[in-house]
């Protein structure tokens, strides 16, 4: 009796142990599956607002003197989409009762949604006003476009939103980008120490020097 007891004892242990082996298997691929979501993320936040600094000192250098919408550069090298977090994701951190957390890891990437529409936009309207038929001149890097009174009331809600998405993405784009930053930086530690990995991705963002654009780094 005693033997089968044992037995019965020794196959639950070596049971539960290979259990237990699955689950941490199953919670480090997943955690870094979303972190690595999470850096792609915030390296494009930081890509884009870097490309929106670099395009307003170049273009004023450059001589133009107007709104955001005027002073963007186009955007070459972008993807298309990055792959979503998944619920499978989201539930390591909703696990833990870290409601903020969970929180802001949903608003990194509904920024990053909002940003790059708001980009879109931004040249879709810009697109619509360089096809119509309007005198331009080049001056260097500057393009200057004239219009008559008939063509200045056709553009006039291109330039109406232009102006509105302006002032939208300048007070998103700081935002957005400082609250990436901090997420991706709190993350990392945060699913080490609350899992127990023994070793995990873990984000820094050392402070900006003056002209320096951002720069993750990582140990």
């Amino acid at each position: 009796m005693s033997a089968v007891l044992l037995g019965a004892a020794l196959a639950w242990v070596t049971s539960y142990y290979f259990e237990l082996k699955k689950q941490k298997k199953f919670e480090l691929t997943t955690s870094y599956s979303m972190m690595f979501k999470v850096i792609s993320i915030t390296d494009e936040i930081i890509q884009l607002r870097n490309l929106v600094d670099e395009s307003i000192v170049d273009a004023t250098l450059a001589g133009v003197d107007g709104p955001i919408w005027a002073k963007l550069s186009n955007l070459v090298g972008f993807s298309e989409s990055i792959e979503s977090i998944t619920a499978e994701e989201l539930t390591l951190i909703a696990t833990t009762k870290d409601s903020n957390l969970l929180m802001d890891v949903r608003q990194l990437e509904a920024g990053h949604r909002i940003l790059k529409q708001v980009l879109s936009e931004i040249f879709e309207l810009r697109l619509k006003i360089e096809g119509l038929q309007l005198d331009r001149s080049i001056r260097g890097k500057v393009a200057s476009f004239a219009a008559t009174p008939e063509q200045q009331a056709q553009i006039a809600p291109y330039l109406i939103g232009l102006q509105e998405l302006s002032a939208h993405l300048e007070g998103l784009l700081p935002r957005i980008s400082d609250h990436a930053k901090k997420t991706a930086s709190r993350l990392g530690p945060f699913l080490k120490a609350s899992y127990r990995f023994d070793h995990f991705v873990i984000l820094d963002f050392p402070e900006k020097k003056a002209g320096e654009t951002d720069e993750p780094g990582s140990n």
